[in-house]
């Protein structure tokens, strides 16, 4: 689904992979390098791709898929090379090759899977009602969507790339306010939509855009950490900032979120993705928040690194945080979610246990068919069939 009339420039960052797919598919290339190639499709758009491929490669085309998710590298390729450090550290033929030694490989360690454990929610912490944001393009924009976030639960949302998943971070946020519609937090309606104000209130955000909107490059890791809190009393000196204070809590920081660095006075550009987003993890959950908005926060991490954030998130889940969660990785969704919601074309679905649903019908639904519909259509995939991970 790409709107061929739509200027390039106006694409979300989905959509413009999506061209470039199409336009890798249309050359008669003889080597094909996709890099990370259905990180914004549906489970089913992924299949059909992939069918593509297979196709491609039996008329004696190269492809290379560079890739994290496992399941779709061990069904589509014929042989395997992991790359750490900028280094080959293994080469295997397909056939010999499992979840578990690739992933040891990628990280050079054991990866500890997170799961959920039952745990019964708490009170509503935060609550949309029939919430509308008409922005003129329906890639920012939202359509009577409601839904409830309770305490001790981690609550789903599923969706391809500019279905609106950016105007609901940017509301839930306290960047941007509804049109009609109420949003409750701690059951007290909210007039002000503030992001500061949200912030004091308890709720904190993982965005997506971690070197954009997580960080500034040219500030240092301990300047990072405390960003948020410059006007806590824990940071002031006679009304100055009390840097030796920052750079104590930057240390703290760094050793509890294994943050790897040089130390607190070390420029945050320096970092890798993976530590950014441990930097971000620490900024954020320190504080204990009530509600935590987290924006695909393992997107573009390692099994390692994406390991980390589902431990602390539903470490925060376990204390008693609200989560909602926008990713567009069904196996992280099926994975740490209580509950999951889709989202599509600015709609917001009614909210489904995770032991309800299976990533063929999420597929499904992700690219508009309502649930009852998903559970009535054909199955006629098989790298996205079979069991959650």
């Amino acid at each position: 689904n790409v709107d061929l009339d739509q200027p390039v420039h106006k694409l979300t960052v989905g959509e413009k992979q999506r061209v470039e797919i199409l336009k890798a598919l249309y050359r008669d290339a003889r080597l094909l390098v996709l890099d990370e190639p259905t990180a914004v499709l549906t489970p089913q758009e992924a299949d059909s791709l992939f069918v593509i491929l297979r196709q491609l490669a039996a008329t004696g085309l190269a492809v290379i898929i560079i890739a994290h998710k496992l399941a779709e590298v061990l069904a589509v390729s014929h042989r395997i090379a992991v790359l750490r450090g900028g280094k080959k550290v293994g080469e295997m033929q397909t056939s010999d090759a499992d979840h578990r030694s690739i992933a040891e490989l990628m990280v050079g360690r054991e990866v500890p899977v997170s799961r959920r454990t039952e745990r019964a929610p708490g009170a509503p912490v935060l609550r949309l009602s029939d919430v509308t944001i008409d922005r003129g393009d329906a890639r920012r924009s939202l359509h009577g969507v409601s839904l409830t976030a309770c305490e001790g639960e981690i609550l789903g949302i599923a969706g391809v790339s500019g279905n609106g998943q950016a105007a609901l971070a940017q509301l839930l946020a306290g960047l941007d306010k509804p049109d009609s519609g109420t949003v409750e937090i701690f059951e007290a309606i909210v007039t002000k939509f503030d992001a500061h104000q949200f912030a004091q209130n308890g709720i904190a955000r993982i965005p997506e855009d971690r070197h954009h909107d997580g960080m500034v490059g040219s500030m240092t890791v301990a300047e990072n950490i405390a960003i948020e809190d410059v006007r806590s009393k824990d940071y002031q000196k006679f009304g100055f900032l009390d840097f030796a204070a920052i750079r104590k809590r930057a240390e703290q920081a760094i050793k509890d979120y294994d943050v790897r660095c040089p130390g607190p006075d070390a420029s945050a550009r320096l970092l890798s993705g993976g530590n950014i987003q441990k930097l971000i993890l620490a900024r954020v959950l320190e504080k204990s928040p009530k509600l935590i908005l987290a924006n695909q926060p393992s997107r573009g991490l390692d099994v390692g690194a994406q390991s980390e954030v589902h431990r602390r998130l539903l470490e925060a889940r376990q204390n008693g945080a609200a989560v909602i969660l926008i990713s567009e990785d069904l196996d992280e969704l099926l994975t740490i979610s209580d509950q999951i919601a889709v989202i599509h074309a600015g709609h917001l679905s009614s909210a489904i246990p995770t032991d309800a649903i299976d990533r063929s019908e999420l597929g499904l639904m992700m690219a508009g068919q309502t649930k009852a519909d998903a559970q009535q259509a054909p199955i006629s995939n098989t790298i996205h069939q079979g069991e959650t991970p």
